[in-house]
């Protein structure tokens, strides 16, 4: 599993973003990305996702990736646990199991059967992360993830990030220097 940019230059008009950017994420652990608003965070992990290709350069990578966006993007209609399974080839009886347990861990035991209409922000972003993770990916993206979370959930789910981190790759855009503090390996200012 890796992710290399080579000479990533990305433009919106006259305004350039990045201007032959090369980084190689070729080691497991957690990599936050920080700097100010507007310079190119997000769309460096779109970049990555393959989600945006309007750029010169080239990105490798191996590994199966997952992306938690800034927005929730979860269906509002259907249940928690049919958000976090449908992203699963099939909702066997075994992912609905691992789902629950990811669910558990994530403090949201109890809640598989709610609407998202029903949940807080906090407890939608949650499931956003529940929903990359049973995807098991080699590579995960997160984008502002913990933004809708106070400091206490964002400690109770540390561990699960950082355990996570262990044998893949991070690659996790904030603003935040306590999110920094308790997560980075490595750090990489825009």
């Amino acid at each position: 599993m890796f992710v290399n940019l080579k000479n990533i230059t990305k433009c919106f008009g006259e305004l350039c973003l990045f201007k032959d950017f090369s980084y190689n994420f070729d080691a497991a652990g957690i990599y936050c990305i920080s700097g100010a608003s507007g310079c190119g965070k997000t769309t460096l992990l779109k970049i990555i996702s393959g989600i945006d290709k309007d750029f010169e350069g080239e990105v490798l990578k191996e590994g199966k990736l997952s992306f938690v966006f800034q927005e929730n993007r979860l269906i509002p209609f259907i249940s928690v646990i049919n958000n976090v399974l449908s992203v699963c080839d099939k909702k066997t009886v075994d992912a609905k199991k691992k789902a629950k347990e990811i669910l558990k861990n994530l403090g949201l035991e109890g809640f598989e059967n709610a609407k998202i209409s029903e949940l807080s922000g906090g407890m939608k972003r949650r499931v956003s992360l529940a929903r990359a993770l049973i995807f098991e990916p080699q590579i995960l993206l997160l984008d502002e993830a913990f933004s809708a979370l106070d400091e206490g959930t964002i400690s109770d789910i540390s561990p699960i990030i950082k355990e996570f981190a262990k044998d893949k790759i991070v690659i996790m855009v904030t603003h935040s220097q306590s999110e920094i503090s308790s997560f980075a390996d490595k750090i990489i200012k825009l």
